[in-house]
């Protein structure tokens, strides 16, 4: 007798099948006696077994299988029949389902086990797979036949992954509602059959080779409830593609040697254009021997340490991809680690598409993984990199799109993540490189957005500092990298005759008709690879050829065959001779984009079901689409951009504006709760659409998303906001768009390197617009924003004038927040003005006024307003002499916090306080904490990148190199600093203060610039009116004269210190009274006055002792004791 199951012939009487061990009993469900299958009640105790039998019920396949795989299948089944085909097959079912049944009413269990059918027979049809035969409390599945796939396994592990996440919510409903622990066992096996007759019904008959079909009912049956088991050689296939636990070897029943079985977990890391081109097929890659050899050559360099960039560049169709693919594939054959990402063709105007992929590629993120994997992968690379990194956790996951679960301790600047997200990047490349070469490939260059470039600009600088080979393709581009040392650019020639003929071979065979064929297509061709292959298609759909691939007959006359001269004439040809239904899908799916999920195609095109499934295999089929992905969102891609461009451009315009809004309106209303993720391709389609102010507002919601991440994106989206808006009619509502867009991107002038004339620029523009808004707040926040940049780029004087409109306008403007951020920013401007006094005032007159508002601090962009006041009345405590209590103001910093997310908008305060931090320990004199506190300051700024942080920090850095007698190290690090702030126009508020540490550090070494460098630090300060930096620059020029000249310049001496010591009087900067007084005490050793100089000594030394200053105090102490013991 047949076994039900597998159909297996079994002896007469069998209790159990012996090919795949199913039970030919019936089990009583109150008894649990087994009897046979033709009894209608238990031999044992009289209950009635119908509904036993009913769990069982007759289903002809032509019932369940939807139309469109009905088709499939009828349409190849005579090329099927008697065919020997590689499958795997699924088994599932209910775990205990005798026992479940007993707890709920009959008709209420076989009401479970319809819904319960139904997300099986869905999943396996999902996935293109047919569900053979149900057996009573589950199914059996089969993956490649009668549905031919060469990836039959990948497609039934993916459906047993749809389906199980699919059955773990229906478990929960079930539990919720009924009590009931449902759970699904499933087994796969991967082995021959022989197909039989396949019958108008749809039922196949088909002969098990070896144990294919019992072993994967035996694994089944072995699975834990909720888990998915899969035999050794189904494991092999999906290799990678797939994520699995080895469970070890298992003792099966009927199977002789132990059997090794895996869990399935997910998805694997191969999920790369790479994987997929292999997976369906290249032509053979012919006339790239010498291009192959150049990379290889930078390979062996990159081996030994050279990190090399080259640049593949050619037109359309010459095979970029395919060069880059073979030589990444070869590393990979190699044990080479390979690292891809892609930009696209509308991706310009998406922040960091290709960097995003490029970091989930180097964290090993799968695209099915959910929110807590992620986490995991990530905070587990991190873990293994140092505790440093841990902090920088929360940036990683808001840039992947992972929803964070705790603040950050301290926010970073906006246009910090970016170079932040390159340090973590490049820290991670370190660890790999460190024990094996990484090659990393990046894609069209072309298509790429402005952060995108930045961040490969950063990464193509550490190149050649790492084992790496970092290979970019593109039709055209120039980066000023380009003409680095370690930069080759490879561009890629046309085939050469031999190639052609060669290639041509490979894909037409050497039929006698074809004699003349070859030569025909090679002068019309000119060596481009992909117009070869499109014109053999075309010759195959026009019927001009005959036969398969490699084995094709020319059947008409070849005076009648023409070849068009252009590749994209060959395309539209065959886009126009698709049939209707496949030529809309295929343009359609272009205005989605060069990758397209299946959700929105079948949300935007007006096709049934059958009809879409049916075009989309014609066109696979055909070529001109791939798939992308099955699981966890099907994603198709298109073959060639050129086709992507073709069929994009073949539509008229109304027709495709039509279609983008359609898209957009499906995006938004698919992915409504990514919104913000989804918001820069949104614009893109609304702006395509014609739909100006819609696009607008997406553009504005792109800019705000960016703006913490990329603020070169941010600022295209604000400046596409300002275009739309300027060109659109004007409205209220345009008019205040226009403004947020100037006021935001004015915000960023200075941290996104925009010129002080582009950012007057902005100011007037949106002056303008808040007076026709009438918008007070906005012109107040204006002049804020403005003064900020002037005053980074040393003008003193203009940011006086805006701050004191800012606080005129704030005055008529009944809103405490806007009054306390003008407070803040000219408390920093008295600063640097060197009115201490005054800078103190104003913090603290901004503290009362905030903590007046009971309110004040419940908003996260008040609270970093507020802990900006705190952090300017520290510092400016610290430079006052009042050490101590600079510390607890500091103090109060980080507990205001506490509760609140300030990452999105506390931006401003991280890098403040790690600088008052450093000033503090400077200004007390203590070494070791002030190199410490330096170079953590300077470790900040590199993984933050903040433009402002880096010259400031390696100003302290420089301070305490200085503090700590290191002369020659600190002179570097004040060069450097300088440079920067020059080259950026940033820090230049205190350019004195770095010309002055600088003269200290060339008089330390020697160097005869120190004099000419005092000078230079007296001229900037007096010039810019910067009392309390003309203080420094004065102490600077007294000790250069001293080191370098001694009592002979006592004149210029005397007159440097006397101006010092009124500059002490008029600035309120006590802290530097004590070190004048040192400068005193030199000056009278070096002209014998031993008297005047202990004089001078002690009061320094109890000056020091009174502000808490206590390394100076100490070794001063030191220096006391000496002489007096002399």
């Amino acid at each position: 007798m047949p076994c039900p199951t597998c159909q297996q012939e079994n002896p007469s009487g069998a209790r159990f099948c012996n090919g795949c061990g199913a039970s030919f009993e019936l089990a009583c469900p109150g008894c649990e006696r087994p009897n046979p299958q033709s009894a209608s009640f238990c031999n044992a105790c009289g209950r009635p077994l119908q509904g036993e039998r009913a769990l069982a019920p007759e289903r002809k396949p032509g019932s369940y299988t939807p139309k469109h795989l009905a088709d499939k299948i009828l349409r190849s089944k005579s090329a099927l029949e008697g065919e020997r085909k590689q499958v795997t097959v699924l088994f599932a079912d209910v775990k205990g389902s005798m026992e479940l049944a007993e707890q709920v009413d009959p008709e209420d269990w076989h009401a479970i086990l319809d819904r319960f059918f139904k997300i099986l027979s869905d999943g396996v049809h999902r996935f293109e797979g047919t569900v053979n035969q149900y057996t009573g409390d589950g199914i059996m599945a089969l993956f490649g036949a009668p549905i031919a796939h060469e990836d039959h396994a990948q497609r039934a592990c993916y459906a047993a992954l749809h389906m199980a996440d699919q059955l773990r919510g229906y478990a929960k409903e079930l539990r919720r509602e009924r009590g009931l622990s449902f759970s699904v066992r499933m087994g796969l096996n991967s082995g021959d059959v022989v197909v039989g007759k396949i019958g108008d019904d749809l039922r196949m008959d088909y002969t098990a080779l070896g144990q294919t079909v019992g072993l994967a009912a035996r694994i089944e049956r072995v699975a834990e409830g909720g888990k998915v088991y899969v035999a050794d050689a189904t494991a092999q296939l999906v290799s990678g593609f797939l994520r699995m636990e080895n469970l070890g070897e298992f003792r099966l029943p009927g199977v002789e040697a132990p059997v090794r079985i895996h869990e399935l977990q997910g998805l694997g890391p191969l999920r790369t254009r790479l994987d997929r081109s292999r997976a369906r097929g290249f032509s053979r890659f012919v006339g790239r021997a010498l291009e192959l050899e150049t990379l290889d050559a930078a390979l062996e360099r990159a081996m030994q340490g050279e990190g090399q960039v080259i640049g593949v560049t050619a037109p359309p169709g010459t095979g970029k991809s395919r060069l880059c693919l073979e030589f990444a594939e070869r590393c990979q054959a190699r044990g080479i680690p390979t690292r891809q990402a892609h930009a696209m063709s509308h991706g310009k105007s998406i922040p960091y598409l290709p960097i995003r992929e490029f970091v989930r590629a180097l964290f090993g993120i799968a695209e099915a993984d959910d929110e807590r994997v992620i986490r995991q992968k990530v905070a587990g690379a991190l873990a293994l990199l140092g505790r440093d990194l841990q902090e920088e956790l929360p940036l990683l996951f808001e840039f992947l799109g992972v929803s964070e679960t705790e603040a950050r301790s301290e926010p970073l600047y906006p246009d910090s993540r970016q170079r932040q997200l390159f340090g973590i990047v490049h820290r991670i490349l370190e660890s790999q490189v460190a024990e094996e070469p990484t090659v990393i490939l990046f894609e069209d260059l072309q298509w790429m957005d402005r952060g995108s470039e930045a961040f490969l600009a950063q990464l193509v600088e550490v190149i050649p500092r790492t084992s790496t080979v970092l290979l970019v393709n593109f039709r055209e581009y120039q980066a000023p990298w380009m003409e680095m040392s370690h930069y080759q650019r490879l561009p890629l020639r046309p085939l050469g005759p031999e190639a052609s003929a060669e290639l041509l071979r490979d894909l037409l065979g050497t039929d006698p008709t074809l004699a003349k064929l070859p030569a025909l297509i090679g002068e019309r061709t000119r060596g481009n690879p992909f117009f070869i292959e499109e014109v053999v298609h075309a010759l195959v759909e026009r019927g001009a050829l005959a036969g398969e691939r490699g084995n094709y007959s020319l059947v008409a006359p070849i005076e009648r065959i023409e070849i068009p001269q252009s590749i994209q004439t060959v395309l539209s040809a065959r886009v126009d001779r698709l049939a209707e239904s496949e030529k809309t899908l295929l343009q359609t799916a272009a205005v989605i984009g060069s990758e397209f999920p299946d959700d929105i195609l079948a949300r935007v095109l007006k096709l049934s079901e059958v009809e879409r499934r049916n075009a989309l295999d014609t066109l696979v089929s055909g070529e001109f689409l791939y798939t992308q992905a099955l699981h966890p969102i099907e994603e198709y891609a298109f073959k060639h951009p050129l086709t992507h461009e073709v069929a994009y451009g073949s539509q008229l315009r109304e027709r495709r504006a039509r279609t983008h809004a359609e898209v957009a309106r499906a995006i938004e209303e698919i992915d409504s709760t990514r919104l913000d993720d989804q918001a820069s391709l949104l614009a893109h389609h609304w702006e395509q659409a014609g739909e100006d102010l819609r696009a607008a507002r997406w553009h504005a919601r792109a800019a705000e998303s960016a703006g913490f991440v990329d603020i070169p994106g941010a600022l295209f989206h604000w400046g596409r906001v300002r275009s739309i808006t300027t060109a659109a009619p004007e409205t209220q509502e345009t008019r205040e768009m226009r403004l947020r867009a100037c006021g935001r991107a004015l915000e960023a002038a200075g941290r996104a390197g925009m010129s002080t004339a582009e950012a007057a620029q902005l100011f007037d523009e949106g002056r303008s617009l808040a007076e026709q808004c009438d918008n007070a707040r906005a012109l107040v926040r204006l002049h804020e924003a403005l003064a900020a940049r002037l005053g980074w780029s040393g003008d003193p004087e203009g940011q006086r004038q805006h701050l004191a409109e800012a606080a005129r306008l704030a005055e008529q403007v009944p809103d405490v927040e806007l009054k306390v951020v003008v407070l803040q920013r000219s408390s920093v401007a008295q600063f640097h003005a060197g009115d201490l006094r005054a800078a103190l005032s104003l913090a603290e007159q901004g503290l009362r006024l905030a903590e007046k508002d009971g309110a004040f601090t419940a908003t996260e962009f008040a609270v970093s307003i507020y802990r900006a006041l705190l952090l300017a009345r520290a510092n400016v405590l610290a430079y006052m002499g009042k050490l101590d209590e600079s510390a607890r103001v500091l103090g109060r910093v980080g507990r205001v916090s506490r509760g609140l997310n300030v990452a999105q908008v506390g931006a401003r305060t991280s890098h403040i306080r790690a600088l008052v931090g450093a000033n503090i320990w400077l200004n007390r004199g203590d070494i070791d904490q002030s190199l410490e506190a330096a170079l953590d300051f300077v470790a900040l700024a590199e993984r933050s990148g903040s433009t402002w942080a880096a010259p400031v920090s390696a100003l302290a850095l420089g301070r305490a190199l200085l503090l700590a007698g290191r002369f020659a190290e600190a002179r570097d690090a004040l060069e450097e600093s300088l440079r920067r702030a020059r080259e950026h126009q940033l820090g230049l508020e205190a350019e004195a203060d770095h010309l002055a540490c600088l003269a200290r550090a060339y008089a330390g070494v020697g160097d005869s610039r120190a004099r000419a460098t005092a000078e230079e630090a007296v001229s900037v300060a007096q010039h810019k009116g910067a009392r309390f930096w003309e203080l420094q620059a004065q102490l600077a020029r007294a000790e250069v004269l001293l080191r370098l000249e001694g009592a002979s310049a006592h004149p210029r001496i005397e007159e440097a210190l006397k101006r010092a010591e009124s500059l002490v009087d008029e600035t309120g900067g006590e802290i530097m009274r004590p070190a004048l007084c040192q400068q005193y005490a030199e000056l009278a050793r070096l002209r014998g006055d031993e008297a005047r100089r202990a004089q001078e000594l002690q009061t320094a030394h109890r000056l020091f002792s009174q502000m808490s200053a206590t390394g100076y105090a100490e070794r001063l102490g030191q220096e006391l004791a000496a002489l007096a013991g002399t």
